[in-house]
């Protein structure tokens, strides 16, 4: 089958090699398809069953791409790049975007992609709030600034609001984004808290980012429940991967180690902010018996098994500063004589122990000669 008008300027597009695109030719031949054609069939049926990360992240700029062409049919009809799809895909995809609440392009205004790299609105209304994040050692601020610079918008630290018991009223024009540690596989329970007693106005879209140690396991099942129950459309959750800063348990790397990992989750965090500028549906992962467990029955029995201060104490190092009673979410440490004392609310954010200027605080023998983890970058 002869190839389309642009089929060429589509190759240079995915900057397809010599032998890649001449395979492509013969297998769009073979389904009796265009190039075009093929491409989408291919984006459109995957199993799921990725075979890499390198593959995961193509496989996500691919259909961000396609993502692109349905949101605003008029750009693609009017601007420069018209000529690469068939009159009947432009009718299509528009209208299986615009039936398709997920996308909620209507909050984000008409997006310009003329511009490669640059995120332009017109029409664009300004909103109070865009990235709202929790963090207990700076994971998880890292990601939502760098969300926050990619796609030009606000970031909101959420921690005062939180330990001030504020559940004022959240407004934003556009699609909010949480970003948040994952505790136990599952979103925190003190996030998940404030986030269902605080009323959210404006956009009725939600993406979830979330950063690990090392896996966020079932989460997106628990997130679609409180996206009913906050009456958010689910726009999906990146899964983050982070220096681990559990130390009540694990061990926190090194601060080199710390640097090349942090370093690693940019490409993922790039990749995230690729779907939310052009409003598509963050892709879920095929998740597998152990992340059920985990999310489910561990996380069940985590809490009331191992989420407490009672290990909690303050050595001799300790100068009665009171760094320790600022940084706890929940108000739990409070200083006596001179001395921190932990109460009986307690999330394992390990805020305390990790940003004791002294290193004076220890949880039993668990931290004893272990790094103190906070975000180098």
């Amino acid at each position: 089958m002869a190839r389309l008008k642009g089929e060429n300027t589509l190759r240079k597009h995915f900057k397809l090699t010599e032998e890649t695109a001449k395979l492509l030719a013969e297998r769009s031949k073979a389904e009796n398809m265009n190039e075009s054609e093929y491409i989408r069939y291919l984006l459109m049926n995957q199993s799921g069953h990725l075979k890499s990360k390198d593959t995961e992240l193509e496989l996500m700029r691919m259909r961000n791409e396609v993502n692109k062409i349905g949101l605003n049919v008029n750009q693609i009809v009017k601007k420069n790049n018209s000529h690469l799809y068939r009159e009947s895909d432009k009718i299509n995809l528009g209208r299986n975007q615009r039936d398709d609440g997920r996308t909620c392009h209507d909050n984000y205004g008409k997006v310009d992609f003329r511009s490669k790299g640059n995120y332009s609105m017109n029409n664009r209304q300004e909103a109070e709030t865009l990235v709202l994040y929790y963090t207990g050692t700076g994971n998880s601020e890292y990601v939502a600034k760098k969300i926050g610079e990619q796609i030009e918008d606000e970031i909101v630290n959420l921690f005062e609001k939180m330990k001030g018991n504020d559940y004022s009223e959240i407004h934003s024009a556009r699609p909010f984004v949480f970003v948040y540690p994952t505790y136990a596989w599952q979103m925190p329970r003190i996030f998940r808290d404030f986030i269902l007693r605080t009323s959210f106005t404006g956009s009725k879209c939600a993406y979830f980012v979330t950063t690990c140690g090392d896996s966020m396991g079932n989460t997106p099942k628990y997130l679609k429940r409180l996206c009913e129950q906050k009456k958010f459309t689910y726009m999906g959750c990146a899964e983050v991967i982070m220096p681990e800063n559990y130390i009540a348990m694990f061990n926190a790397p090194e601060k080199p180690e710390a640097v090349k990992i942090i370093k690693n989750a940019d490409i993922i965090i790039k990749s995230t902010v690729d779907v939310i500028k052009h409003n598509g549906t963050i892709p879920e992962k095929k998740v597998g018996a152990f992340a059920k467990v985990s999310s489910g029955l561990v996380n069940t029995l985590f809490y009331p098994l191992f989420v407490n201060a009672k290990k909690f104490y303050a050595t001799d190092a300790c100068i009665g500063c009171g760094k320790c009673t600022e940084v706890c979410p929940l108000n739990n440490v409070n200083l006596k004589d001179g001395k921190p004392v932990w109460e009986d609310q307690c999330t394992h954010c390990m805020a305390c122990i990790c940003k004791c200027p002294e290193e004076a605080i220890e949880y039993g023998n668990r931290s004893k000669g272990k790094p103190r983890y906070q975000c180098p970058l």
